[in-house]
């Protein structure tokens, strides 16, 4: 059996608002973005959600938080390896002038390959056969796994909002697009 998993990017943040690379910043929701939390919450309900995950960054717990109130579910789990992608010296500036800056490429930027590989083993300690659940994180974390299940690039990397969920399935040790045959 499929484990289904809902991916939801955090609600806004005022770098969001901004414009600015947060990446492992630590930044609360601000008022949009406890609004977008909530717009997800009710999108969530009704689809047999039995856990949610988080990053441990307090913009994606905010969001865990109110997805699980509106579940109804007695909290959720935090796990380290939801986290944003390191985008090393690029956080806190715009992504055109960290490129510029950075022609080269930005030093400490973490590779896609390490965010695929520990987002996904997250993905495997969570997620159930049989079962649904809700994975809040960030949107370097979603491209990273959409790309890596063979989604194309143009419909990965444009940028998508707060709060948009993404669908996934794990069978058999293996994640794919919802609609890739199994």
């Amino acid at each position: 059996m499929d484990a289904r998993i809902l991916l939801v990017r955090h609600g806004e943040t005022d770098w969001n608002t901004d414009g600015l690379v947060q990446g492992r910043s630590d930044l609360p929701l601000n008022a949009r973005g406890l609004v977008q939390a909530a717009e997800a919450a009710a999108a969530l309900v009704g689809r047999g959600i039995r856990r949610v995950v988080s990053s441990p960054l307090q913009r994606a717990t905010q969001t865990a938080e109110v997805i699980a109130e509106a579940l109804g579910l007695d909290g959720f789990d935090v796990d380290d390896d939801l986290v944003e992608q390191g985008f090393g010296r690029a956080e806190g500036l715009r992504w055109a002038d960290a490129t510029a800056r950075y022609p080269e490429g930005v030093p400490g930027m973490e590779e896609r390959p390490s965010v695929v590989a520990r987002a996904a083993a997250a993905l495997e300690r969570w997620a159930v056969p049989g079962e649904t659940i809700a994975v809040v994180t960030h949107r370097g974390v979603i491209n990273a796994l959409r790309l890596s299940v063979g989604e194309h690039p143009d419909t990965v990397t444009p940028a998508f909002g707060n709060a948009a969920i993404h669908e996934l399935v794990l069978a058999d040790g293996r994640l794919r697009a919802v609609d890739e045959p199994g």
